[in-house]
């Protein structure tokens, strides 16, 4: 495994957890001994669709259950996230990508070539990164199970950096059958292969979401993980950002993370988030 992975990692789970309210019903997690995490998120979450909407609750609920071709890592580079490995022509025209070992969906089947080119195609009638790199894209093409190309017409510079694209709306990967549902039309059936599994049947909007771990999740430390220290700074001067640092810093943990939580302000949080120093110096 790609020795960025735990940093990529980290960054989209940081994504995914920003602002996100878990709700875990207690006999339904404790009875299979997790612990419950509860929270008040910002907004309601009423679309479970994250490519009919570019909503933060609904990109956030994405990030709980859907994962990505590819990810930023805490430099804000694209890294490998459910691609093992990928080749880029000489022409620069076709992109040959090689999922990872192992990556299944909630509901046990195996992620395939055709379920990423199914997802990708229905991202791209919605996003407008993703509609600028369709005009370029020649074909999308399954070569098996788990490697698949993309040839364009003419050379997409930002081509890595759209299946990256870590906000609104994001190149979230779904079973085939999922994916085929026309981009203008809500999908009922959220099933994804990320870290968390959403219970749609505890599922009461406007009072409570349910996730329950993905347990098939391919774990931090399975990855590459070494314990590189991640800072997640709080500003405590802002009740909302506050509490959803918190709940940010206690997903992580419980991912086997090691964390650094640090109290500050909102001026200092700005600061340190546009600085190019690393986090030892201040970054």
């Amino acid at each position: 495994m790609n020795k960025d992975s735990a940093r990529r990692y980290s960054t989209r789970l940081v994504l995914g957890a920003f602002a996100v309210g878990v709700m875990l019903s207690a006999p339904f997690a404790w009875g299979q001994g997790q612990k419950v995490l509860k929270f008040i998120p910002q907004a309601d979450l009423r679309i479970l669709d994250p490519i009919t909407t570019t909503a933060y609750i609904t990109r956030n609920h994405g990030y709980m259950i859907y994962d990505t071709l590819f990810a930023t890592d805490a430099k804000f580079q694209v890294q490998p996230q459910m691609v093992d490995k990928y080749e880029l022509s000489s022409d620069k025209l076709i992109y040959t990508f090689t999922l990872r070992d192992g990556l299944k969906f909630h509901d046990g089947t195996p992620v395939r070539s055709a379920d990423c080119i199914a997802s990708i195609d229905r991202w791209s009638k919605r996003d407008a990164l993703g509609q600028k790199m369709a005009e370029s894209t020649e074909s999308w093409k399954a070569v098996d199970d788990k490697t698949f190309t993309l040839k364009l017409k003419k050379p997409f510079p930002l081509a890595l950096e759209a299946l990256a694209k870590p906000s609104s709306n994001v190149p979230f990967i779904m079973p085939e059958r999922i994916a085929k549902t026309d981009a203008s039309t809500n999908i009922t059936e959220p099933i994804g292969s990320g870290p968390f599994k959403f219970v749609k049947e505890e599922w009461v909007p406007g009072s409570k979401v349910v996730y329950v771990k993905n347990t098939d999740y391919v774990l931090i430390k399975e990855a590459g993980y070494k314990g590189e220290k991640i800072v997640i700074i709080s500003a405590t001067d802002q009740p909302i950002v506050h509490s959803q640092s918190l709940l940010t810093a206690e997903m992580l943990r419980k991912l086997g993370l090691n964390v650094d939580l640090q109290a500050g302000d909102w001026g200092t949080l700005i600061t340190r988030r546009t600085s190019k120093e690393p986090v030892d110096k201040g970054g």
